[in-house]
């Protein structure tokens, strides 16, 4: 009688536990998000303004496309730098829409202490100046850090004696900044514009790069039909008014507000 009434128990489990998924995978207004670690601060802003769910998982962008070309199956990606599209495996995934959305650039910062308007060549220059990059072969920062390291023979010394530190990516790289084990740094300018803390400790070097970085919105093909409602209004969102005036805040700036 106890074991009857055991498989009687387990059968209106899995049961219900079927049912759960049925119903979770039939909510068609909640979007799955990939997006770079650089977006935090404005997208978890946009998710609170945005009356619909948003699943929203952060990395570096390569990290991000690593997923889904292992078969992660996200609805949309927003990523770092237009060139990062072509590494998504068209064999494996298929690209309904893709766009500039952003753009940001890449800025010096280095101590306060350090005294006034510094430039990138004085700053490779000093010898005891630890200079921070994000690794060019991980992450669209460093990417553009080298090719802006390159143009400065005093730079191409200071990398060769070893005196640059290079991190894993954008996140790791303000981290470390934030715990002032760096002297100096080229990040993205959202990234300075964001950390108050970064604000009270580094300022801005005056040197323009004219680097900009574009990061572009991508829209996967899953379940395009059941889904397109709800892309279509977390696009018209993204690209509206609301949300220039928040990624401005952080720093980034809209590129376009016609998507189609």
């Amino acid at each position: 009688m106890n074991f009857t009434l055991k498989i009687i128990t387990f059968c209106m489990f899995l049961l219900c536990f079927v049912s759960l998924i049925s119903c979770n995978s039939n909510n068609r207004d909640e979007l799955d998000v990939y997006a770079a670690a650089s977006l935090y601060g404005p997208l978890n802003d946009l998710k609170t303004n945005y009356n619909k769910s948003l699943n929203i998982d952060y990395g570096g962008s390569i990290e991000m496309i690593n997923k889904v070309n292992l078969g992660a199956n996200p609805d949309i990606l927003i990523i770092a730098d237009l060139d990062n599209v072509k590494n998504i495996n068209e064999n494996l995934n298929k690209i309904a829409l893709s766009k500039k959305l952003l753009t940001n650039e890449i800025v010096l910062i280095y101590k306060k202490k350090l005294g006034d308007s510094l430039n990138l060549n004085e700053i490779c220059d000093q010898s005891n100046i630890k200079l921070g990059i994000a690794d060019p072969l991980q992450a669209p920062l460093g990417k553009y850090s080298i090719e802006i390291l390159d143009r400065f023979p005093d730079c191409k010394k200071d990398a060769s004696k070893k005196k640059l530190r290079i991190f894993n990516n954008a996140m790791v790289l303000i981290n470390t900044l934030k715990l002032e084990y760096l002297d100096a740094a080229l990040i993205y300018r959202s990234d300075l514009v964001s950390n108050i803390k970064l604000e009270e400790t580094f300022m801005p070097s005056d040197e323009v790069f004219n680097t900009k970085v574009y990061y572009p919105i991508v829209i996967m093909k899953n379940d395009e039909n059941a889904r397109k409602k709800s892309l279509e209004n977390f696009i018209d969102f993204i690209f509206s008014e609301e949300s220039r005036e928040l990624f401005s805040k952080y720093g980034f700036e809209l590129v376009s507000n016609d998507f189609r």
